[in-house]
């Protein structure tokens, strides 16, 4: 009785396997379409932000999904600012769980210093917490 317990154990993970390695059309279809979706949203928000005056240059990179905002530093705080484009970001669903919003500085930047160094600060758009730097 054990060996057909543990025989229908095995087929049956072995059958998952094969679902989880061959999803069927309409799941394949359907991430497809998320997809699309997705690249779209992310799209519009990356118009939007370049419209607006202060932005310099926009930088996507994907997953975790970065925003790198390049505004010319005038001495303020721009953690409000990181909130206003996770704002906008938000409007065109363009968030996830990990999106953060850098806002850098446009002349640290072009003088060879990373997105870090060049830090304004920075949103978890996701969470709202907030970073100085």
């Amino acid at each position: 009785m054990r060996k057909v317990i543990w025989a229908l154990a095995a087929v049956s993970m072995v059958i998952m396997l094969v679902i989880a390695m061959n999803p069927p059309k309409e799941i394949l279809a359907e991430k497809a379409k998320e997809a699309d979706r997705n690249a779209k949203a992310v799209e519009a928000a990356h118009d939007a932000i370049r419209k607006e005056p202060k932005v310099e240059y926009v930088l996507y990179e994907g997953e975790p999904a970065n925003w790198n905002i390049g505004v010319f530093d005038d001495g303020t705080s721009r953690i409000g600012y990181a909130g206003y484009i996770c704002q906008v970001v938000q409007e065109h669903g363009a968030v996830t769980p990990s999106t953060q919003v850098r806002i850098v500085d446009v002349v640290k930047v072009k003088a060879g210093e990373n997105f870090r160094a060049a830090s304004l600060g920075r949103m978890n758009c996701a969470s709202g917490d907030t970073f100085a730097r």
